[in-house]
């Protein structure tokens, strides 16, 4: 099960890799629905957007 939104959009859709933009578009709805199921308050939801944010930088990175 993902429990966080770092493991959901790379691990588990590879949308990070797959999408033009990385899946952030998505992974703010994303992130709202998991939130919504997992009881995150708006700082947990504001440090998954964060993490994931940085993930898609490093990743584009690589791909360079």
């Amino acid at each position: 099960m993902a429990v966080t939104l770092c493991d959901f959009m790379m691990r588990r859709t590879h949308a990070i890799y797959e999408a033009v933009d990385g899946g952030l578009l998505q992974a703010g709805l994303v992130a709202a629905d998991m939130g919504a199921r997992m009881g995150w308050d708006d700082a947990r939801m504001q440090r998954e957007m964060a993490d994931y944010e940085r993930q898609v930088v490093l990743a584009r990175g690589f791909r360079r």
